[in-house]
């Protein structure tokens, strides 16, 4: 799990582990009735993978450099 900042739009599926960008991605990859979601493949859902990891929408991705570049661990 990373650390997130409080306030962080970043959301994590308790369920598959995948980040993602803001609640509208998270949403969109869970589905069926309440009692019995199911996680869809973000992929297949046309959702894209940032640099960081995190799974969002098309043009609302930002582009940054992955933290191993930046020097982080």
């Amino acid at each position: 799990m990373q650390n997130l900042p409080v306030g962080s739009k970043v959301c994590q599926c308790s369920a598959c582990g995948e980040y993602f960008t803001a609640v509208t991605a998270f949403d969109l990859h869970r589905s069926g009735p309440w009692e019995a979601r199911i996680c869809l493949d973000p992929a297949s859902l046309g959702l894209v993978k940032n640099a960081r990891g995190r799974w969002g929408k098309p043009g609302t991705v930002r582009t940054w450099p992955s933290p191993k570049a930046q020097g982080e661990a």
